[in-house]
């Protein structure tokens, strides 16, 4: 069931926007949590030192190895952003906007 509430204030008229972006901003956060896109990371590489492709490790072709390094990289840069904005909670005067907009845009690739 969903209700909806009409609410009338005289001296917070405007403030809709500000509300709804501060919704946005902790949906953001959700989006694309980088600890657990490390757990998966961590989780190929086990399974590339394990798996054999003709004789030879997963691991140690460098193929793979290169697109594994690229994925891995993707996911450290996703974790100093997620650090970068607990830094920006914590220090109140810094501007979250756009490592916020980088959280949304890793969250929605395919």
């Amino acid at each position: 069931m969903c209700a909806f509430l009409k609410i009338r204030s005289s001296d917070n008229g405007g403030q809709g926007w500000q509300v709804a972006n501060a919704i946005l901003g902790h949906e953001r956060g959700s989006l694309a949590p980088p600890d657990a896109a490390m757990a998966r990371i961590t989780g190929v590489i086990r399974l590339m030192q394990q798996e054999t492709i003709s004789g030879e490790r997963a691991i140690d072709n460098p193929i793979f190895r290169d697109r594994l390094m690229k994925l891995q990289g993707r996911v450290m840069a996703m974790q100093y952003n997620d650090m970068r904005l607990l830094s920006a909670r914590i220090n109140k005067n810094q501007d979250t906007k756009l490592a916020g907009m980088v959280v949304k845009l890793i969250g929605t690739e395919t």
